[in-house]
């Protein structure tokens, strides 16, 4: 951590292509006249929080001669230490007077605090948005470590009558976008690009609010059947959950769900285990069994229920998916569903979290033509695995539902076409193909006849001893045919 102590007048210094895996916190501390710093081309797989703290008022600074103008990056990481913006979905409905959480991720943790300006406005029917105005002092604001922030958007009364039929909020653009002290407090880097530390913009963001005729509730068969038809919603679905011995452990799946709307009342919730298209083995909620491995309960206003899910008399791992329901007046966005995979040593007890599980809700799922941008280290000669689920318990895919790939290099580049998956609607645990490379995937499901079926896809995990898949966030992408050059080795 010394070994640059007091260089208070260092300008230059180029660590690339050192084979660095690691970096200590305060390694760069007082180096406060730095203006260009080369850390690429190393093994560093993430950046200590702050670490670029001291040097930020003068990183990116142009040297001026007299017979010499040298513009300077100020910063050169590897492209997989920097981070894709967007917001986590594409889209939601909202009713007129409603207030709505719109969710905004990083794909990765950053050393630096990033603020994000967004812009509101309306369109018609017609679809000409009216009234976009930036909002540079409103703006997200994501701490060093933080992947998450949220806007919160209250709908006018009166959208419907004034034609305001949807809203749309805009991520400001990369030169909007400021970098600043890991801990979030101002100014922002005055020289340093955002490019430095951010990939390029891509799809993702925008989101639209559609203003609905009272409140937009799903329509789903089986969450109706729950409450005898009175209006329901589908919060969040965990496609990937195993419980029960796993060699010298036990998996538990552990699900919290959090209320999070201080304008409804308590929710009444349901929560399924099921395998898709047919029941899952019997599982324990905290110790009980239920009839159908089905939960009902109530969650108060701010409070939340946490459930740990097991399988006492399994011989095996069971695999299967978490559906969770909720009744009007509460919705979709009244909850927040999270979770995590627990393996127990069976000698001495102790617990470790393997993964955390990520929910899926309404606006992630994908329907015919809908497509996500994965983004992670999907390289390495890893092989990427998937858990597929329909969304609708006990609804199978049409024969000849397809999952479609497109690989592109992590500068957005594009590489190669990847082979299709066939889809069941059954839950399935797939793996591929073998990258060699860090990759970013475009997924997007076919669903012959564009029928109204829905899947809900989680990335999962890797063939690698110890390797993890950085699996960071999925958004919306409408598909497109860039040009594809011949396939790169």
């Amino acid at each position: 951590e010394d070994v640059f102590d007091g260089l208070r007048s260092l300008q230059d210094l180029d660590l690339s292509y050192n084979s660095l895996s690691t970096l200590p916190d305060e390694v760069f501390r007082g180096l406060v006249s730095m203006r260009r710093l080369s850390l690429n081309e190393n093994r560093l797989t993430e950046l200590p929080g702050g670490i670029f703290d001291d040097m930020l008022d003068s990183l990116g600074l142009e040297i001026e001669g007299n017979f010499l103008i040298r513009p300077i990056s100020g910063l050169r990481v590897d492209p997989h230490l920097k981070a894709t913006l967007s917001f986590a979905s594409a889209a939601q409905k909202a009713a007129s007077g409603t207030t709505v959480r719109v969710p905004a991720t990083l794909s990765r943790n950053l050393p630096v605090a990033v603020r994000v300006p967004f812009a509101v406005g309306f369109s018609g029917t017609t679809g000409e948005l009216t009234d976009l105005a930036p909002r540079p002092h409103e703006g997200l604001l994501f701490t060093a470590g933080e992947t998450q922030s949220e806007i919160s958007q209250t709908v006018p009364k009166d959208a419907d009558t004034q034609g305001k039929r949807r809203i749309l909020l805009g991520l400001g653009k990369a030169s909007e976008i400021g970098l600043r002290r890991g801990d979030g407090d101002g100014p922002d880097a005055p020289y340093l690009k955002t490019e430095s530390l951010l990939l390029r913009p891509q799809d993702g963001a925008a989101h639209t609010i559609t203003v609905v005729d009272g409140e937009p509730l799903d329509r789903e068969p089986y969450c109706l059947s729950l409450w005898e038809g009175s209006p329901c919603s589908t919060a969040a679905t965990l496609p990937h959950v195993f419980t029960g011995p796993l060699d010298e452990t036990v998996a538990t799946a552990q699900v919290v769900i959090t209320h999070r709307d201080p304008g409804a009342s308590d929710c009444e919730v349901a929560v399924l285990f099921h395998r898709g298209t047919s029941p899952a083995l019997a599982v324990a909620f905290n110790g009980r069994f239920l009839d159908r491995n089905l939960l009902r309960t109530t969650v108060p206003r701010g409070g939340a229920e946490v459930l740990n899910l097991t399988s006492p008399n399994a011989r095996e791992l069971t695999a299967g998916a978490v559906y969770v329901f909720t009744r009007s007046p509460c919705t979709s966005d009244s909850l927040q569903v999270q979770g995590g995979f627990l393996l127990e040593s069976r000698t001495d007890g102790e617990i470790k979290e393997l993964v955390s599980l990520t929910a899926q809700s309404p606006p992630d799922w994908l329907g015919h033509g809908d497509c996500r941008v994965l983004t992670g280290m999907f390289g390495g000669r890893r092989n990427v695995g998937f858990a597929s689920v329909s969304v609708e318990p006990g609804v199978a895919a049409p024969l000849g539902t397809q999952l479609h790939f497109k690989a592109f290099d992590l500068e957005g580049g594009f590489i190669r076409r990847l082979s299709a998956l066939e889809v069941s609607g059954a839950y399935r645990a797939l793996t591929p193909w073998e990258l060699a490379q860090p990759t970013t995937l475009q997924m997007c499901l076919d669903v012959p006849g564009g029928g109204d079926f829905q899947l809900a896809v989680t990335a999962i995990g890797t063939k690698a001893a110890g390797a993890k898949v950085q699996y960071a966030t999925e958004r919306f992408l409408k598909d497109s045919d860039p040009e594809e050059p011949e396939s790169r080795p």
